[in-house]
């Protein structure tokens, strides 16, 4: 009989933790697993669940904090008992915590997915609430997705409760980068003159404010710049630095772009300014398609990926000047732009599904 897992997440709205947990169940599947889906919240969903993998969501949105959480803990419940699961794999740092929570005395194997940035902090009353739901309830593995989340997990899960109580059970903590889909076919686009940035507008750790410093410092006027993840008049803060540097025609925001490969597929060159991030998913999947990518070396995920000069260029965190110069330098060399695309998309390769089934069925085969 196949291991059952199910894989719960938020809800499938837009969002890089969002996809990832998409991701997990189907790589699972595809990996031979039974795989369902847990979606704590009602939300509207941006992201296409095949009909293959059941899915378990509430009947409506609940309102309110308390009914939320009783929502959260109520669908994980009935759905570990409805699918018949033998592992549960959470993703996010709050929500994993509620599912443990829920979970406890349950005889179900717990792994967890932070997929948070490491510089993210909760507030004080959920972070000792969590600690002490993983004293009552740890996982047995935990999935860090960059080398500092391994590291940070690894302190994590290795410390003791306030610095007395070690966790009853040990967990394992295992480097476990994001999936990226095989891509479709399609027919070769010649690459235009657009410099492409992807990321939540509304979000501060994307770094929208510094990609629009180096905007305004890169002199080229032949390259179009556009922006995938929301448009600006959403965030009020960065429309008004906008207005502050006259940038109004100079960048475009397309809003929430379901198809960004189209994108990624014509662009010329991949930016990516966050100040931080859980794993950087846009970087990767523009690095797959062949795209030259100038990224701030920031903490999260940019040196997992980027080999400085080799698959793509890493810049000094926070250095807009040098960010700017980078951008310059790649479009007026073509050439360099072609071989760090295209050493960027084998770069990539082990981090696509298939090529990953074996370690899947080896990480879940032993739980």
């Amino acid at each position: 009989m196949s291991k059952r897992i199910l894989v719960i997440s938020p809800s499938l709205t837009v969002g890089g933790l969002q996809k990832a947990a998409l991701e997990m169940a189907l790589m699972l599947r595809d990996s031979g697993f039974d795989v369902g889906m847990g979606l704590l919240f009602k939300h509207k969903r941006f992201f296409d669940l095949p009909g293959d993998i059941p899915c378990f969501e509430p009947l409506q949105e609940a309102t309110g904090t308390w009914a939320r959480m009783k929502q959260m803990r109520n669908l994980a419940r009935e759905a570990v008992t409805q699918f018949d699961a033998d592992v549960v794999v959470v993703y996010g740092r709050y929500y994993s915590a509620w599912v443990a929570w829920a979970l406890r005395g349950v005889d179900v194997k717990l792994v967890v997915s932070d997929r948070n940035s490491p510089l993210f902090v909760l507030p004080l009353w959920q972070r000792i609430w969590i600690r002490w739901t993983y004293w009552v309830n740890a996982p047995v593995l935990a999935l860090a997705q960059t080398e500092a989340a391994l590291v940070h997990q690894e302190q994590y899960f290795g410390s003791k409760w306030l610095g007395i109580f070690p966790f009853r059970r040990k967990t394992r903590v295992v480097l476990f980068p994001n999936l990226l889909d095989a891509l479709k076919p399609a027919e070769a686009v010649d690459r235009e003159k657009i410099v492409l940035a992807v990321g939540r507008v509304t979000d501060p750790l994307k770094g929208m404010d510094w990609l629009l410093e180096v905007r305004n410092l890169v002199a080229n006027t032949e390259w179009k710049w556009v922006v995938g993840g929301g448009t600006a008049e959403e965030n009020p803060v960065l429309w008004k630095q906008i207005q502050a540097l006259n940038l109004t025609d100079k960048i475009t925001f397309l809003g929430k772009v379901k198809d960004l490969d189209s994108w990624y597929k014509k662009a010329g060159i991949f930016i990516m300014t966050s100040k931080s991030e859980g794993f950087p998913n846009a970087l990767a999947e523009a690095m797959q398609h062949g795209m030259p990518c100038v990224a701030y070396d920031f903490i999260g995920g940019a040196k997992d990926l980027i080999a400085n000069e080799k698959v793509g260029v890493l810049v000094e965190y926070g250095d807009h000047a040098a960010c700017a110069a980078a951008m310059e330098a790649l479009m007026n060399d073509e050439e360099k732009r072609l071989a760090l695309g295209l050493a960027a998309s084998e770069s990539v390769q082990c981090l696509v599904r298939k090529n990953r089934i074996n370690e899947v069925q080896i990480l879940f085969g032993e739980l």
